[in-house]
């Protein structure tokens, strides 16, 4: 007798996860008790659309969590033209994404493999179709009203991700509500059983719109009043709805051992089924056919219900669910003297993700499980008064703590649908005896990866439609471009920006120009020629006849239509022709322009690059992580630069030390990176107090150009700070800036701050230069190298002239680059102090 013949491996997942893209960052924020909603600004609300006297009333809760990068997708890799793409639900677009990605984490490429591929999934409430495509219809014309549907309505989520993944297995499209993904998983279950499939992809999506939205708290209504979600605790007061995504991939156990797939985990049993009507309502949920369903798993798995050590709930954090599930729970397993089974929910830390929330959860579990750990519950303090707790199982984590050490481990997964659909499902802990003879899978890859398995996404995104009250910024509409840019109309640029007599070999940043000028610049020429190039192509082509040259050999790629296509993150500054390279990472700020004075007094052999911030451009992703930072960073290197491109070095000033760093731990131990330079970069949990609202954030960036107080300026409300900034660059500099300008300079920083204050990176040994800078400002830590110290293997402290602002600036930077030479041509052998 064949002992796995009924189970189902999980040998892939993917997904999308509040502050998370990686499933590192998600498994760490489970074990952190990471609460992972976002709370909005006034700013971002009024920017999505959220009216004024909505958003301002006591009883509107600003939180909600939401997934990074949702208007991104690769159409390009999925050939689509954008314009279609364009007009695809959201949802869909992950799902296709995600799809793909569980394939690769199963190490499996469509097109080569010969078995049969299932397809179940299901997805949220379709608002991007009113939000941003119905408006765009002509209702005259029906071929564009049928793709509009086509790429709109639910029940093709399932057949696109078949159709573009050459899948030809059964392709179907669950909705259940809540219970959905949990029942795509048990339909893909069942399909493997019967032989239909060999394999089989099954997950859920749920993207609300807008993003940038919360709720209208309600009396005796489920939406949480705190605007956080604590599943069977006392204070418990209701859930709230997120963003989220998930997706697996599924082969039966004996193929999978067979085959030797890594393996997350195994299904060994799933059932589903409905309340009927016996209970208090159609969204009301059922005690009994909850009960009656985790019965009959128990039953027919075989196991004992001593050995189930973990089960990851519903869990809404409702005052009337949590006590119907739990006890319905309570009455599925015998009573115990002493609890052995651990309570989860994974709705404490992102949210209700809807249709998405039990792959969610069965993700999670499947970490647990593989990881040997049971993680804390979110938010829990006391019990519900309202649980059967007497000689019950169940018990409440509330911190991590490993797994028993019992031969067998097995797992539940609870859902339950508004309108009566449940499902159950076991999980069982794949030990090294079931897989002999296979590669343990190891934790979730942080190398790059090839160019042909990455997806890179673009701006794919149509605009709103509806009525936008306080909109702060909008986009920009440009002009049709003029047929050619001439020599003298150029030289006319400049000189208004510089008030210099332009020549060939003028230099931009020796006559005067800044990060402020060279934005200006950029801009006139997009406005007035359509040219869409970036800041960090001038840092790179300073002398005017080298910039003139450049841009108007790329006229047909800068005149294209697309205005709002990508720009590279990466600037040569010097030695383009070595193979040896050495990257600058970009500060808080998220310019690269920061390093043009360092770099140009580096001394060096190696080709030196900045690396500038992804989101600075309208047709960006804004990175809110540095690990999630670090693997794009490296991803970009190595799709410009090939799988062998040879890192020498890699520095960063303050910020960009951290993400630096980062990008070292990815690559360790596999490739050691020979130089990593940190100037004035802190200690993580020891970083200097920033600002927090619009006006302060302006104010650190514009202090230099403002003639008008700080305590002044930072009384002003959010819009009569940004036009008191732009009637002062006007009058008292005439540079003209933009709101989209400013809302993309504050939107990246606010993004790096919170990266910054969210890193808790690992400490792993490495060779470290620190530049320490010898003038200590009030807000800086007098030790910002003490961490570091501790890691270095070695590490050498250089303490350079200049405060952590001007060391960077003439006429230190000239002895900070002369340190950064000297110890790029000599190896370290011991700490030492200059």
């Amino acid at each position: 007798m064949n002992p796995y013949k009924d189970n189902i491996a999980i040998i892939g997942l993917a997904g999308r996860f509040p502050k998370a893209t990686l499933l590192s960052e998600f498994w760490h924020n489970i074990q952190t008790q990471n609460d992972c909603l976002s709370t909005f600004s006034e700013h971002e609300m009024a920017k999505d659309g959220i009216p004024k006297h909505l958003r301002q009333k006591k009883d509107y809760i600003n939180r909600k969590g939401i997934i990074k990068g949702l208007p991104y997708f690769d159409y390009t890799f999925f050939k689509y033209a954008k314009k279609e793409a364009e007009i695809i639900d959201p949802q869909q677009r992950i799902l296709l994404s995600i799809a793909w990605e569980a394939l690769q984490d199963a190490n499996i490429t469509p097109d080569s493999y010969q078995g049969t591929v299932g397809v179940f999934c299901g997805t949220g409430r379709n608002d991007y179709f009113d939000r941003h495509v119905k408006a765009t219809l002509d209702p005259d014309d029906p071929i564009a009203n049928y793709n509009a549907y086509l790429a709109n309505d639910k029940e093709f989520a399932a057949t696109r991700i078949a159709y573009k993944l050459n899948l030809k297995g059964p392709a179907i499209t669950v909705q259940s509500a809540c219970s959905t993904s949990l029942v795509a998983i048990h339909l893909a279950c069942q399909s493997l059983l019967s032989q239909e499939s060999d394999l089989c992809l099954a997950g859920a999506a749920s993207c609300s719109l807008p993003t940038h939205a919360g709720y209208e708290f309600r009396e005796h209504f489920i939406l949480s009043k705190s605007g956080q979600v604590a599943p069977f605790d006392e204070n418990a007061d209701g859930t709230l709805f997120s963003q989220g995504a998930g997706m697996i991939a599924l082969k039966r156990l004996e193929d999978a051992l067979r085959d030797q797939d890594p393996i997350y985990a195994s299904i060994i049993c799933s059932k589903i089924n409905n309340d009927g009507k016996q209970k208090m309502g159609f969204t009301a949920p059922s005690l009994s056919q909850q009960s009656d369903l985790i019965k009959r798993c128990l039953i027919d798995s075989q196991i004992d219900p001593k050995d189930c050590t973990l089960m990851e709930t519903h869990g809404t954090g409702t005052r009337l669910g949590d006590p119907i599930e739990f006890n319905a729970l309570r009455r599925a397993f015998p009573e115990q003297a002493q609890p052995h089974c651990a309570i989860g929910a994974i709705k404490g830390h992102i949210g209700h993700t809807d249709t998405a929330a039990a792959v969610i959860g069965l993700i999670k579990t499947c970490l647990n499980l593989k990881f040997n750990t049971i993680t804390p519950l979110c938010h829990f303090k006391q019990a519900n008064s309202h649980l059967e707790l007497d000689n019950s199982p169940f018990y409440f984590p509330n911190s991590s703590m490993p797994l028993n050490d019992a031969a067998h481990q097995f797992a539940g997964i609870n859902a339950l649908g508004v309108g009566g659909t449940n499902a159950h499902l076991l999980l069982a802990k794949i030990t090294p005896d079931t897989q002999t003879g296979i590669q343990a899978r190891p934790f979730i890859s942080t190398q790059p990866r090839q160019p042909n398995t990455s997806l890179s996404p673009s701006y794919c995104w149509l605009e709103p439609t509806i009525s936008q009250e306080d909109k702060l910024v909008n986009r920009p509409s440009y002009p049709k471009p003029k047929s050619i840019l001439s020599k003298s109309e150029h030289q006319q640029i400049w000189n208004s920006l510089l008030g210099e007599p332009i020549h060939d070999h003028s230099d931009f940043f020796e006559l005067g120009g800044d990060s402020m000028l060279a934005i200006q610049l950029i801009e006139q020429l997009k406005q007035k020629y359509a040219i869409n190039i970036s800041a960090e192509h001038l840092l790179a082509q300073a002398k005017f006849m080298d910039f003139h040259n450049s841009i108007t050999q790329q006229m047909p790629i800068a005149w294209s239509k697309e205005l709002y296509q990508q720009t590279p993150l990466l600037s040569t500054l010097k030695n383009p022709k070595s193979k040896d390279l050495l990257f600058l990472i970009h500060p808080i700020g998220g310019h690269s322009l920061f390093y043009k004075a360092l770099s140009d007094h580096l001394n060096t052999s190696e080709q030196v690059i900045s690396i500038r911030s992804s989101g600075l451009h309208q047709n960006e992703v804004i990175l809110n992580s540095i690990p999630e930072m670090a693997q794009h960073y490296l991803t970009v290197i190595y799709d410009h630069y090939g799988p062998h491109a040879n890192i020498n070095g890699l520095i960063g000033a303050s910020f960009g030390g951290l993400v630096a760093y980062e990008m070292a731990c990815q690559l360790s131990p596999k490739k050691q990176i020979p130089f990593i330079g940190l100037i004035d970069t802190p200690s993580p949990k020891q970083f200097p107090k920033l600002p927090s609202n619009t006006s302060m954030i302006l104010y650190d960036i514009f202090q230099h150009w403002l003639n008008i107080d700080k305590n002044t300026f930072h009384k002003l409300h959010e819009e009569a700070a940004i036009e008191q900034l732009k009637k002062e660059l006007t009058q008292h500099h005439q540079i003209q800036i933009s709101s989209t300008q400013l809302n993309q300079l504050i939107q990246v920083f606010m993004a790096n701050q919170e990266a910054m204050i969210n890193y808790e990176p690992l400490k792993t040994p490495m060779k470290l230069h620190y530049y320490k800078a010898k003038t200590r400002r009030p807000i800086d830590p007098e030790s910002p190298e003490a961490w570091w110290k501790n890691i270095g293997d070695p590490f050498q402290l250089t303490q350079s002239p200049g405060d952590h602002i001007s060391m960077n600036k003439a006429p230190h930077v000239q002895q900070l680059a002369s340190y950064i030479d000297q110890d790029l041509c000599k190896k370290i052998s011991m700490t030492t102090s200059k």
